[in-house]
């Protein structure tokens, strides 16, 4: 264990472009699983027409993706932990970067649907609720059974990393007090949580526990193995191909499969670092800078443009050429918003130092 837990010897100003490869991915396959969901829920297809395409009897793209994401968070922000940190800091810096967006997406989905149906219709329940949206764990509650004002922007993950975002602290002094006992603790946890049958109000793919284990695992990743050992790709492809291909279900408990896959996934995408590094994509940089503002947007474009779209979706080449326009409008938008929140961030930040000259 002693031999594992010793810092990444790679210094600390490289940007590890893999760490973009596997958001940009996860992300797109969000995506395409809401597009391919709207398919069947708007009658469309039949859910076992469209099922196919995202799941097998081992895997979910979408339970697979949200996975890699809550590892991948860990990851990154351990990584920048290690090179300056406060947590002073560190709030600040999370606050600005999730919930300027957070709240402009919100203003402007209202004012969409104010124009659009000439009101906003909202749930018959307390507007001190108003309070779990500005918060951004909206979704997060709604999925327990918590009535909110939520709107389908961030869904339950937005809501469920931040949480996790306000323990990282915790989480990071535990991990370098007692970085061995911190681990074997957070796997017991996970594995407790997992096999105990304790009836938890939501799935196990959705449970925050277990998700958190999973944001844990990511920290260890992001400090001792920033590159992962060449032998590891002999384990981690043929892995990650056996849960894409298989046909019969590994008869093994489901958080676990998914957890499998997911480190499978993120093991793998290291390997393409070199390659990355050489070619540099500007594409792949851009995509990975507006993954945020694109978790924010998708699910809300998807609903909206799919009742007019529907009419078009006469054929798979027709269902392929809906998806890449739905895509191109989503980034679209999702650039919008970052440019906005920029633009914001920059005039409050302008304001802020007008009136304390003034003083």
């Amino acid at each position: 264990m002693s031999s594992l837990l010793k810092k990444d010897n790679v210094k600390d100003t490289e940007r590890y472009r893999y760490y973009d490869l596997i958001r940009v991915i996860s992300l797109g396959l969000i995506v395409l699983y809401h597009m391919l969901v709207y398919l069947y829920s708007s009658g469309v297809y039949t859910f076992e027409e469209v099922a196919v395409y995202f799941q097998n009897p081992n895997m979910h793209i979408a339970t697979l993706s949200v996975s890699v994401f809550f590892i991948l968070s860990g990851a990154g922000l351990i990584t920048s932990a290690d090179k300056s940190y406060s947590v002073k800091s560190f709030y600040k810096k999370r606050f600005i970067r999730l919930m300027p967006s957070f709240y402009i997406v919100n203003i402007l989905l209202y004012v969409y649907l104010w124009i659009k149906l000439k009101g906003i219709g909202l749930p018959d329940i307390p507007r001190w609720r108003f309070i779990y949206s500005f918060l951004g764990i909206d979704g997060w509650l709604a999925i327990h059974k918590v009535p909110t004002f939520y709107k389908a922007i961030g869904e339950w993950f937005l809501g469920a990393i931040i949480i996790l975002y306000v323990l990282f602290p915790v989480f990071k002094f535990f991990m370098d007090k007692y970085p061995k006992i911190f681990f074997v603790v957070s796997a017991c946890v996970y594995v407790i949580t997992a096999y105990s049958g304790i009836s938890f109000k939501v799935p196990l793919w959705e449970n925050l526990i277990i998700k958190g284990c999973e944001f844990i695992l990511g920290m260890y990743f992001g400090r001792y193995f920033k590159r992962f050992p060449s032998k590891c790709m002999y384990v981690s492809f043929p892995v990650l191909v056996y849960f894409i291909v298989s046909k019969s279900a590994l008869n093994i408990n489901v958080a676990l499969k998914i957890t499998m896959a997911s480190v499978a996934f993120f093991v793998s995408c290291s390997f393409f670092e070199e390659l990355l590094k050489k070619y540099k994509l500007r594409i792949l940089d851009f995509l990975s800078s507006v993954s945020y503002e694109v978790l924010l947007v998708h699910h809300f474009i998807i609903l909206d443009m799919g009742s007019w779209l529907s009419k078009w979706y006469v054929n798979k080449y027709m269902i392929l050429l809906m998806f890449l326009y739905q895509f191109i409008v989503i980034i679209i938008v999702a650039f919008l918003v970052k440019l906005l929140t920029k633009y914001v961030l920059k005039l409050i930040k302008k304001i802020a130092v007008r009136e304390k000259t003034e003083k």
